[in-house]
């Protein structure tokens, strides 16, 4: 969404225009649900307490809104979170695009910089474990749109790069494992409020 104003040509491609719209959406749902997790009123009033005991999935989304709730004392966390989440996805987005370039240098092209958080976006439909063809296939369709290819080796060379990356984690989590994993006392939590500890 950031990006997009920079390539208008291709968010006007009708798929690239739902795609961002379906983005947006989740950015607003996101917002509005930790706004509602912020305010004890929103969460006291009693629409909200039908909603939590009547609909489907609505203790769940209660005990969301209650974790949340957790952090209303503590919003330079959740500023901190928000940037950690933008820097990270920028850098994933990074290492796509040194990959296309790896791939193919002539072909690379800065648009690109729109289409791969789109085909990140794409992987996320739970059809298959991790997205896996799904993402493949979505970014080298979005890619195609621009006139560009590689977009399922693109995809690929990721998921290799995430490969290595969480093979190196499990070795340093089974090598240290007793040094880290303890029990203690969430950071966030204030007197009078749960933490479920999962």
């Amino acid at each position: 969404l950031l990006v997009a104003p920079f390539f208008m040509d291709l968010a006007g491609v009708p798929i690239v225009q739902a795609l961002l719209l379906g983005a947006l959406g989740m950015a607003v749902a996101i917002t509005v649900t930790l706004g509602a997790g912020l305010s004890k009123w929103v969460r006291r009033h009693p629409l909200a307490q039908w909603c939590f005991s009547s609909l489907p999935g609505g203790r769940i989304l209660e005990r969301v809104l209650n974790t949340l709730n957790l952090y209303r004392k503590y919003p330079a966390i959740v500023a901190k979170a928000t940037i950690l989440s933008l820097l990270t996805h920028t850098l994933a987005a990074g290492v796509m695009l040194l990959i296309a370039a790896a791939l193919d240098p002539v072909g690379f092209s800065w648009r690109m910089t729109m289409l791969i958080p789109l085909g990140f976006l794409a992987n996320q439909i739970p059809l298959t474990p991790g997205g896996i063809g799904v993402g493949e296939a979505a970014l080298s369709g979005l890619l195609h749109l621009a006139g560009l290819g590689n977009g399922a080796e693109i995809m690929l060379g990721w998921r290799m790069c995430l490969l290595f990356v969480s093979l190196l984690g499990l070795f340093f989590y089974l090598h240290g494992r007793r040094s880290f994993v303890t029990r203690r006392p969430h950071p966030v939590a204030v007197q009078g409020d749960t933490v479920n500890d999962y």
